[in-house]
C-alpha cells in the first residue's frame, strides 16, 4: 500500500483520514478502467463482484458518514432500496449499469464522507445515530472515532477482496 503523507506526523483526524484514503486508493487502483463485464465477473467460490463491492462501499460511506456520523435523514437510492426483499441489494450490480457512473457515485460518497468528517471533527463526540453494534449495554454508544475506524476497517477488508478479484479478472497485482 502506498502510504499518503498526511498519515505521518499529523493530528489524529488528519492521520485517520489519510489512512482511510490510502485504503480507498487500493480500491481505485483495482477497479480503474474495468469494463462493465469485468466488474460483474466472479470467482468460482463467491458471488462477490468488483461492481457490487463498489456499490456496497458507496453505501458504507453513506451509512456511516451521512446517517451515523451526521444524523442526516435517509436519501435515495438507499431510502427506497428493497432491503426487506434483498438485504444484499447493494452487492447486486449488473453489466447493464454504467461503470463510470458507479465509480463517480463511489467517489462522490468518499468526498462527502470526508466533508462531513471535517465539518464535525470532534472524534470524542458520540455519533449522531447509534448503529447496531454487537455489544449492547450501557456503554454501547459509539463515538465518531469508532465510526472512522470502522470505515477504515470496512474499506481495508474489501480492498483485500478487490485484490483477489482484480488479479483473477485481468492479472493486476500489487499496489
Amino acid at each position: 500500500m502506498s502510504m499518503r503523507p498526511e498519515t505521518f506526523r499529523s493530528d489524529e483526524l488528519t492521520s485517520l483520514l489519510g489512512m482511510l484514503n490510502a485504503q480507498r486508493d487500493i480500491i481505485r487502483d483495482k477497479t480503474r478502467g474495468m469494463t462493465a463485464t469485468q466488474l460483474t465477473q466472479k470467482l468460482p467460490s463467491s458471488e462477490m463482484t468488483l461492481g457490487g463491492l463498489l456499490r456496497h462501499l458507496t453505501r458504507v460511506e453513506y451509512s456511516w458518514s451521512v446517517r451515523v456520523w451526521a444524523g442526516l435523514p435517509p436519501e435515495e437510492p438507499w431510502a427506497s432500496a428493497p432491503w426487506a426483499d434483498d438485504g444484499d441489494w447493494d452487492w447486486r450490480w449488473s453489466a447493464d449499469e454504467d461503470p463510470d457512473a458507479l465509480r463517480r457515485d463511489w467517489e462522490a460518497g468518499c468526498a462527502r464522507t470526508d466533508e462531513i468528517i471535517r465539518a464535525h471533527p470532534d472524534l470524542d463526540a458520540e455519533a449522531a445515530i447509534q448503529p447496531h453494534v454487537k455489544y449492547e449495554g450501557p456503554d454501547a454508544w459509539v463515538t465518531r472515532r469508532y465510526v472512522i475506524l470502522h470505515l477504515i476497517e470496512e474499506v481495508a477488508r474489501h480492498a483485500g477482496h478487490a485484490d483477489l478479484l482484480a488479479e483473477a479478472i485481468d492479472g493486476r497485482t500489487g499496489q
